[in-house]
């Protein structure tokens, strides 16, 4: 179950239920900014991963790129491991 944290956004968020971020109880070293609340530009990844492509819409292109990984399910790496392998970390 998915809790969300709205700690530090104040009260008219939590008011508005305009929540910038996520977590789950079972792991609460972890917590993941919503896609919205990002505001600066993200650099272009130099190689993408795609996944859950057996639940794609069926109207959904998925591109054949070159050097791109494609998983019908979940990839056989994490967030983290895809960074490091594209060595895009801090």
């Amino acid at each position: 179950m998915l809790h969300l944290n709205l700690s530090g956004f104040g009260e008219r968020l939590a008011r508005n239920r305009a929540y910038h971020s996520v977590y789950a109880l079972s792991y609460p070293e972890l917590m993941h900014p919503k896609a919205r609340a990002i505001n600066t530009d993200l650099p272009k990844p130099p190689k993408r991963t795609h996944f859950m492509i057996d639940f794609a819409v069926s109207w959904a292109e998925i591109p054949e790129v070159a050097g791109d990984r494609y998983h019908q399910r979940y990839p056989d790496e994490s967030i983290a491991t895809w960074h490091e392998r594209l060595k895009i970390t801090d």
